[in-house]
């Protein structure tokens, strides 16, 4: 059995301390054929929830080390967050995204007592604005863009059915799935709404339903407890689903479950809990074999990125272990990628050292022997 081993310093790839517009949140990353790392984010923020989100993009030739400065690729009159990232070969990448409106409950999202002054200021001026914008142009929607040329140039967005924090994944055989939760019944803001699959046999241009996760309701859990799945294929074309559980009334209250299917999405098993305290979900298959499940926990003793790792395809997980400590509440979201010479890197959003508004971070890290 591997072992997990994290030795490397805390890496930076986005901190920005000198505008207003320098919270940072929800993060992806993945790695190309060429060895190159994307990684993705909502940034160019005032506060964790208001409308100045875009779609950000940085670029590591190094394996991390060093990242380029931000490149802008979204940026609509709403609020662009849970940005994902996928690299699909031969210069093909898709990001995913969704787009929020405020200006509906301008007064309502000004009143969270967490929000800074300035962002309630600015929510509230949003609102006013938004009456003088193209209608057409404020209809919240989740959203792929495509590129041909390694992320240099986009396609217009195409909307699609379903949104998750870190987008869909790539399949053994070159199609895309994306297990999200219907986004057409979430403008409520309570997400009681089903987490379906969806797959696409041209990279995004189009997509097919494939079938819905069942909810475990022997369990006491409504809708409104599952969000932000995952979904990685296994080696044996399996599917392996993972989603966030929160506010369940046994601990931990925020975990993870996971569920799969052996027909391409079209079925799914009933959801079980693996254990962890933390959340959301990031999964992704190591050339060993390894699943990595890449998760945050918010409890303040144990306030961390996490990861544990699953030997037998998502049967059994290890104990999770800690790639980096010490956060404050407001932090999280890691996801992974394999670097060429099998070593890891995670990306996440929290407070750099001495900051209190959220940067992106990330570390690097292995699976010993």
């Amino acid at each position: 059995m591997r072992e997990i081993k994290i030795d490397a310093p805390q890496t930076v790839i986005w901190r920005n301390p000198k505008s207003v517009f320098r919270y940072n949140g929800w993060p992806t990353v993945c790695c190309d054929e060429r060895g190159v790392l994307y990684a993705t984010a909502s940034s160019f923020r005032i506060e964790h929830g208001e409308p100045s989100g875009k779609n950000a993009m940085f670029i590591s030739f190094n394996g991390g080390e060093t990242w380029t400065c931000p490149m802008i690729v979204n940026d609509s009159y709403l609020d662009d967050r849970d940005m994902g990232v996928l690299a699909l070969g031969g210069g093909k990448m898709l990001i995913s995204w969704f787009s929020e409106r405020y200006a509906d409950d301008a007064a309502g999202h000004a009143n969270f007592e967490w929000e800074a002054e300035s962002a309630k200021k600015m929510i509230l001026t949003y609102g006013a604005v938004c009456k003088l914008l193209p209608q057409e142009d404020m209809i919240p929607g989740s959203y792929v863009k495509l590129s041909d040329d390694y992320g240099v140039t986009w396609s217009e967005p195409i909307p699609v059915p379903v949104t998750c924090p870190h987008g869909p994944t790539k399949m053994l055989d070159g199609r895309v799935v994306y297990l999200g939760k219907d986004f057409s019944k979430i403008q409520d803001d309570s997400f009681n709404c089903t987490i379906d699959a969806y797959i696409s046999k041209d990279n995004g241009r189009t997509w097919e339903k494939q079938g819905s996760v069942p909810l475990p309701e022997h369990e006491g859990l409504t809708w409104q407890h599952l969000h932000e799945p995952h979904v990685v294929q296994l080696p044996s074309g399996r599917l392996l689903g993972a989603m966030r559980v929160h506010c369940r009334k046994v601990e931990p209250a925020d975990t993870v479950y996971t569920t799969f299917s052996d027909d391409e999405g079209k079925t799914w098993s009933m959801p079980k809990c693996v254990g962890v305290a933390g959340l959301p979900p990031h999964l992704m298959v190591h050339s060993s074999g390894a699943v990595i499940l890449s998760y945050a926990c918010r409890e303040d003793e144990r306030s961390a990125e996490r990861a544990c790792v699953s030997h037998d395809g998502g049967e059994t997980w290890t104990e999770d272990y800690v790639i980096n400590s010490g956060a404050m509440y407001d932090h999280g979201y890691p996801a992974t990628a394999e670097c060429p010479d099998g070593s890891l890197f995670t990306v996440y959003y929290e407070c750099y050292p001495g900051d209190e508004f959220c940067s992106i971070l990330g570390k690097k890290w292995s699976l010993e022997n």
